[in-house]
C-alpha cells in the first residue's frame, strides 16, 4: 500500500526560480521529483524511476509569494487517476516542502504532481514515468 508523508523547512533565500502558474496566483513555486530529500534540496533528480532500486519518489516544492500562512497540496495522479493529496502547511515565504510515494511495482506508469494553492488554482506540475 502507498503512504503519503509531508515534510516542511523554513529556508532563507532570496532569489528563487519560479514556475509560471496556469492561473494567477500570489504563489509562485519551483517543483524538482526526486528519489530522496536531503538536507533540504531534492536528490536524485530524474524524470524516471525504477521501482526495483528505490522505494520513494519525492515532489520537492520551493514556495515564494506566500503572504500569511496558507495551505498548498501535492496532487499524485497515476495516469488520470488521483492516487492521493497531500496537504502542506506553508509557514512563510520562501519555504521549501515536500511529500513522498511509496513505491512499488504495481505502480508502475506515468505520474504527474500537481501543486495546487487553497483556492484550486494549479500553480505547476511535473510528470515523471516509474518503471
Amino acid at each position: 500500500e502507498a503512504s503519503d508523508t509531508a515534510m516542511t523547512e523554513m529556508e532563507e533565500v532570496s532569489a528563487v526560480e519560479t514556475a509560471v502558474p496556469a492561473v494567477e496566483s500570489a504563489i509562485a513555486v519551483e517543483l524538482k521529483i526526486g528519489s530522496a530529500v536531503e538536507e533540504r534540496e531534492v536528490v536524485g533528480e530524474s524524470e524516471v524511476f525504477d521501482s526495483a532500486s528505490i522505494n520513494r519518489v519525492y515532489c520537492w516544492t520551493r514556495v515564494s509569494g506566500a503572504q500569511d500562512e496558507t495551505q498548498i497540496f501535492h496532487k499524485w495522479y497515476l495516469g488520470e487517476k488521483l492516487i492521493s493529496e497531500v496537504a502542506l502547511n506553508i509557514k512563510g515565504s520562501p519555504f521549501r516542502t515536500w511529500s513522498y510515494k511509496t513505491i512499488v511495482p504495481e505502480l508502475a506508469g506515468a505520474w504527474k504532481v500537481e501543486v495546487v494553492d487553497s483556492n484550486g488554482i494549479i500553480l505547476g506540475f511535473k510528470t515523471f514515468n516509474v518503471q
